[in-house]
């Protein structure tokens, strides 16, 4: 009898034993898909921050990720407080719109996107600012140094349109630089190299309605 009692005592021990295995399986294994779950839900909202930050035909950031980065207390940019600012501007995209067609004004905006990271560092930022105007940041880079990056701009430009056959016409860009001791001069070197890009195709317009003139 005693036999028979310690027999199925270590039965059920054993028995015990096998559901509590089952049961740590079980919920390690619902641990590891909840963590899994989280982790992709975590990546998709990630994927969705930044397509919400991003303009979808030059890939470039747009003005919602510029004052987000204003805003982020954990971000570097209170670290990188001096540098430059550029604003570009594409002289000729309505009439390229007006002639040729948008689709063709879009290859025109990423052709000027395209020639502007080629210029550009890996840790500058470059912002979709409006329809045919960019922003480029460029912390801890003098402005003399933006300036002469800058005035390379329009002979990558027209380097890349020959370089796409379906290009059918001259793009070319107007620009403005500034400089900025610190984030809360950034504001103000923005209107500055805005007032410097609008002069410059204000002389570039000026030039090319002398010239039209001058052949009639």
């Amino acid at each position: 009898m005693d036999l028979n009692v310690g027999f199925l005592s270590s039965c059920i021990a054993i028995f015990s034993l096998t559901l509590m295995a089952i049961f740590m399986r079980s919920s390690i294994s619902s641990r590891r898909e909840v963590e899994k779950s989280n982790r992709e839900l975590r990546e998709a909202r990630d994927k969705l921050e930044l397509l919400a930050q991003m303009d979808p035909l030059t890939e470039a950031l747009n003005r919602h990720a510029f004052h987000s980065l204003l805003r982020d207390p954990e971000g570097d940019v209170e670290l990188m407080t001096s540098g430059s600012v550029a604003v570009i501007d594409i002289d000729n995209l309505k009439p390229i719109n007006d002639t040729w067609g948008h689709t063709t004004g879009d290859k025109a905006i990423r052709v000027v996107a395209r020639s502007m990271r080629s210029l550009i560092r890996a840790d500058d930022m470059l912002f979709r600012w409006g329809g045919d105007e960019f922003l480029i940041l460029m912390f801890n880079l003098s402005e003399e140094e933006t300036r002469w990056r800058m005035k390379k701009l329009n002979a990558i430009v027209e380097e890349n349109c020959h370089k796409w056959p379906e290009m059918p016409v001259k793009v070319t860009v107007s620009h403005g630089v500034a400089g900025f001791d610190s984030m809360t001069q950034l504001g103000q070197a923005i209107e500055l190299a805005d007032q410097a890009m609008y002069a410059a195709r204000n002389k570039i317009r000026g030039i090319c309605a002398a010239n039209a003139s001058l052949k009639h």
